[in-house]
């Protein structure tokens, strides 16, 4: 610390050399004036003096000022002894800061600047422990205090303050245009200043007019090159007021193509296929405005979904549905990082939105389903953001054969807006394999394959798909296995899980199933074997429905039950077959063959008997 050399002056000899960027609710102070600028300020003096020497009038520009908006701006600390920087007739190096004192005819504390300053920086204190501890040294000369903050410090305090009791603006300005445009707060004395938005006394921007000392007009601080805003040239006497409208949600689809041909908003597929995810976004053309503006879009996936990093493509172009032309990989970086839980967190952050402002995004990313998803889980996303800048995570539960995507914005740390999501499911198969007796009500070690369609003819075409045994009966579709196999478990059932139905909810899609052999240790006909069609479909909030096909297959009749209760009987002799439907036809008509086939026999035997007797008649 430095102690001013101005005895009779109570003000703060600030050296200024730091900048970041400052705004409160909607609007965003680029400039951030000097309490964003400044990161030391020597001690005060015991008091105030009785006056303050203006340097001069000055303006304050209100960039991007938003239509129908009243901007009042209000001195709250003035600036003197201004000290070039070294080889610069533009940048200031250091100054004096003063609180503005009383008004003349103020008859309560309300009205005084000091205390509101130091009352906001006591409220943003008691809910914010990052601030530093307030220093009582600055008792009579809070501003001098404040430019000690960082700038989202100093926005922090301001989100606190009221305006003093009775506070007339120095300066105001209103855009009546039917569009954001730049207007200026004109003819007002130079010094640091509260501009606040009449729409909604939240909306507040800290500034710096420029500064005439010495016949000369300063429009820059000394910049620290690693405060984040070292690219902003005029930095004094403007400020950039926020878009009044927030940042739009992304739109999210999924696809079954690479080429993004065919939107699924609800698809089901199965274990092992690759889906293509498509997320829509649109930069804020105000992004031209920052150095510093940030814009990330974060998409989560449940456990289920092995996601592709190195598969990422971002386009971008001038209208929603323009021309794209690829965003080179050096303007966006993409983090991956996975939950405990499996929950995956894709982050692409824009480099330099700046550079992008007001184009539309378009982030391409491809996603393989894996086996997880076949296990009941937790999904842990992104709900909000805290007032500090930290993210506000929720955890659900995310059922079976169900995985989602959810997409969000991040646009200038403004917080997260609301999601987009894509939900996709598989589905499952299950049946009790049944005999007679003992086992009439599960029969173990019967096997099948299973075939895609309603076919069971193998061919280059159509060949039984494969799968990884799970557990007893349980099985897990798997394309990359060579077992083409399911065996009945020890209580008869078989669990075929993560097949696909129909690519639109509702849709149906039909998995036959051939019985290649039974239990013939227990007495069961290898002849009498199963075939037969299940019609299998998944709803649009992952209900899993299943029946026999009424239309395909289902070889006499072996396979029976309501939706979901599917039984498939083996037999020991014909006689066990069910008696019911074509299986009963079907039984009927062999005992006719048979019945049939003895006649002929007594008929034939009939005949040559009476043939032999004639014979021995005539003799």
């Amino acid at each position: 610390m430095k102690t001013s050399t101005h005895a009779e002056k109570a003000t703060a000899r600030t050296a200024v050399h730091g900048v970041s960027r400052s705004f409160v609710a909607l609007i965003v102070a680029a400039v951030a004036a000097i309490a964003t600028l400044l990161a030391m300020a020597w001690a005060p003096q015991a008091s105030l003096p009785a006056a303050h020497a203006d340097t001069g009038t000055s303006s304050i520009t209100v960039v991007n000022a938003q239509k129908g908006r009243i901007y009042n701006a209000y001195r709250f600390a003035t600036f003197s002894d201004v000290k070039a920087a070294d080889g610069s007739d533009s940048t200031v190096a250091s100054l004096d800061v003063t609180t503005m004192p009383c008004p003349a005819s103020s008859t309560s504390k309300e009205q005084c600047w000091n205390y509101q300053l130091k009352n906001a920086y006591v409220s943003a204190k008691n809910e914010n422990t990052s601030l530093p501890a307030w220093d009582t040294a600055y008792e009579d000369n809070v501003a001098a205090f404040l430019t000690k903050l960082t700038g989202d410090q100093l926005a922090t305090v301001i989100s606190y303050l009221d305006m003093p009791t009775g506070a007339t603006p120095d300066g105001t300005v209103t855009n009546t245009s039917d569009a954001a445009k730049d207007v200026t707060i004109s003819s007002i004395p130079e010094g640091w200043y509260v501009v606040e938005d009449t729409t909604d006394g939240a909306r507040k921007a800290v500034v710096a007019t420029t500064i005439t000392a010495n016949g000369t007009t300063y429009t820059k601080f000394t910049l620290n090159e690693g405060a984040g805003q070292s690219a902003i040239n005029d930095a004094l006497g403007k400020f950039y007021a926020k878009d009044v409208d927030p940042q739009t949600k992304p739109t999210k689809h999924v696809y079954l193509d690479a080429g993004h041909t065919t939107a699924q908003p609800f698809g089901n597929f199965s274990i092992g296929d690759t889906l293509y995810y498509h997320v829509d976004a649109h930069i804020s053309a105000h992004a031209a405005n920052y150095d510093d503006y940030t814009f990330v879009i974060r998409d989560q996936a449940t456990r289920g979904l092995t996601v592709g990093k190195s598969s990422v493509v971002l386009t971008e172009s001038d209208t929603q549905d323009g021309t794209e032309t690829t965003v080179p990989t050096t303007d966006y970086t993409v983090t991956l990082t996975t939950a405990t839980d499996g929950t995956t967190t894709m982050d692409v952050s824009v480099n330099s939105p700046k550079a992008h402002a007001g184009k539309f995004l378009h982030l391409s990313y491809s996603a393989t389903i894996n086996d997880d998803i076949v296990t009941a889980g937790t999904y842990t996303t992104t709900v909000s953001t805290n007032a500090d800048g930290t993210d506000v995570s929720s955890t659900q539960d995310v059922a079976a054969n169900r995985v989602e995507n959810q997409a969000r914005i991040n646009a200038n740390k403004e917080g997260w807006t609301a999601l987009d999501s894509a939900v996709d499911f598989t589905g499952s198969i299950a049946f009790t394999k049944v005999g007679v007796g003992d086992q009439a009500n599960g029969l173990k070690g019967a096997t099948f394959q299973v075939f895609k369609g309603g076919s069971a003819t193998q061919s280059d075409t159509n060949k039984p798909l494969t799968f990884t045994k799970v557990s007893d009966g349980v099985y897990n579709y798997d394309p990359s296995s060579t077992n083409t196999d399911v065996v009945s478990g020890t209580d008869g059932t078989v669990t075929l899980q993560g097949l696909a139905a129909g690519t639109q909810p509702g849709a149906t899609q039909q998995y036959t199933l051939n019985e290649t052999s039974t239990n013939v240790s227990l007495g069961y006909a290898q002849s009498i074997l199963a075939l037969f069609t299940v019609d299998h479909m998944i709803s649009n909030d992952g209900i899993v429905t299943n029946t026999v096909s009424n239309s395909t297959n289902n070889h006499l009749g072996l396979a029976s039950g309501a939706a979901n209760a599917i039984k498939v009987k083996n037999v020991k002799n014909f006689t066990q077959l069910p008696l019911t439907g074509a299986a009963g036809v079907a039984l009927f008509t062999l005992m006719a063959l048979v019945l049939g086939g003895a006649a002929a026999v007594l008929t034939v035997k009939y005949r040559r008997t009476r043939q032999q007797l004639d014979e021995s008649l005539a003799d």
